[in-house]
């Protein structure tokens, strides 16, 4: 009696272990070799932090954007989602929510640079969304 019960145990651990290493679990991460990757070589060090151009940041992302020069902040959007930002300050708004960021956006040689830090981390699972749903659907032969 004790064999079979620790057969179809075991035969139950072995089942679970081939689909999980098959990849059945429903939510892969997708590697993003898009824009990201290119953003990385465009990157700028100031005093210690490295930085993309919002020009970059923008075209990347295929963003549309309006610089309010009597505000001084940059508004970023795409699909649903909404971005504002403004030169030397460590909150945001993303999407009508307060966030705050370890690095400020800065204004360096003419150009409005944003973190790379904060592109990484926010901004480009909101406007690239790196992580898909994969869903298998069964074939009927």
């Amino acid at each position: 009696m004790e064999t079979t019960a620790l057969k179809k145990y075991l035969a139950v651990i072995f089942l679970l272990v081939i689909l999980i290493l098959s990849g059945c679990a429903g939510i892969r991460p997708v590697p993003s070799e898009g824009p990201l990757a290119t953003l990385k070589q465009q990157a700028i060090r100031v005093e210690g932090v490295n930085y993309i151009p919002a020009v970059s940041l923008s075209r990347a992302y295929h963003l549309s954007w309006q610089w309010d020069t009597i505000s001084y902040r940059l508004v970023l959007k795409k699909d649903e989602h909404t971005v504002v930002l403004r030169p030397d300050t460590r909150l945001i708004i993303i999407d009508g929510s307060s966030v705050s960021i370890k690095e400020a956006p800065i204004i360096y040689k003419g150009s409005l640079l944003i973190p790379l830090s904060l592109v990484e981390k926010r901004l480009d699972i909101i406007f690239y969304k790196r992580y898909k749903i994969i869903k298998k659907k069964a074939t009927h032969l």
